[in-house]
């Protein structure tokens, strides 16, 4: 029998520190899954994901005659 990951992480949910455990995962990722879930109301949260940095493209405003 293998033990569930769990940490104790803030649940935007509960608003309060709660038990998250790692579900299994169905992408391949193994023990690097993402995935975690409240034990107390199931709200899901990615933890760890890599962010992206994209280049920020200068804005550009149209006028319309009135």
């Amino acid at each position: 029998m293998s033990m569930a990951a769990m940490i104790e992480v803030y649940c935007p949910e509960c608003a309060d520190l709660r038990v998250f455990e790692q579900p299994p995962c169905v992408d391949g990722h193994g023990m690097d899954c993402p995935e975690w879930l409240c034990l107390t109301c199931g709200t899901a949260l990615l933890i760890g994901v890599p962010v992206e940095l994209r280049e920020q493209l200068p804005r550009t405003f149209s006028s319309r005659a009135a």
